[in-house]
């Protein structure tokens, strides 16, 4: 009997040890989710800033004045949509930063969150945006150049590529 209470005391510490670690990751992995999540929308509300400054920049050098930007994309998808004249930056989440049919702008861009989805949004109304292009993970470049007043549409087109 005297070498049963050592082995049942180690079965308890491993099974005290085990819970523990288990709890700790059900309950951390949740914040971890949240912590990347807003870091990411941090990353693409900053893209977002570097590139309307850049346009803003382009239009007051006038026509043909250009910008090269290079950043870089960790998650989500960067989106240059010239039917709706806008720039916007779409993640997914599971964390919900943003809640569900919520909208805010700040700095300029509007934020809304829907089901598993965050949308940052950035658009011109003094601006002609010509291009299109859909930008996942990774290092990219993206340049910017006034191409001039577009007098049909009474704005100044702007290029990307």
């Amino acid at each position: 009997m005297k070498g049963i209470s050592p082995i049942v005391g180690v079965v308890l510490l491993i099974a005290i040890t085990i819970s523990t670690i288990f709890l700790a990751f059900n309950m951390g992995g949740p914040a971890v989710d949240r912590a990347k999540e807003v870091l990411v929308m941090q990353e693409g509300k900053s893209i977002l800033l570097d590139i309307k400054n850049s346009v803003n920049s382009v239009l007051i050098e006038g026509n043909m004045s250009t910008r090269l930007l290079e950043f870089r994309i960790i998650d989500g998808n960067l989106k240059i949509d010239e039917d709706n004249d806008a720039v916007t930056f779409s993640m997914n989440t599971q964390a919900q930063i943003i809640g569900v049919g919520i909208s805010k702008i700040e700095d300029g861009i509007n934020i809304t969150g829907s089901t598993g989805l965050i949308q940052l949004n950035l658009t011109f109304d003094n601006v002609d945006v010509v291009g299109s292009l859909d930008m996942g993970k990774g290092t990219r470049k993206l340049t910017i150049r006034n191409e001039g007043y577009n007098s049909i549409l009474q704005k100044q087109s702007i290029y990307f590529s």
